[in-house]
């Protein structure tokens, strides 16, 4: 889901500047960059507790 997260964060940025649209660029870049981050850190803890276990 993180990757995911990443690449809609790419492509949104992208097409909203082809739109001639840059605060819909950065306001959405931060949107989804924000969920990137909190997606990754969250699969980065569970990788790290599953190594604990096991």
């Amino acid at each position: 889901m993180a990757v995911a997260s990443l690449f809609a964060t790419v492509q949104h940025y992208f097409s909203s500047l082809e739109e001639n649209e840059p605060t819909s660029a950065w306001m959405g870049a931060l949107i989804f960059g924000i969920i990137f981050l909190i997606l990754a850190a969250l699969d980065w803890q569970l990788i790290i507790r599953h190594k604990k276990v096991a």
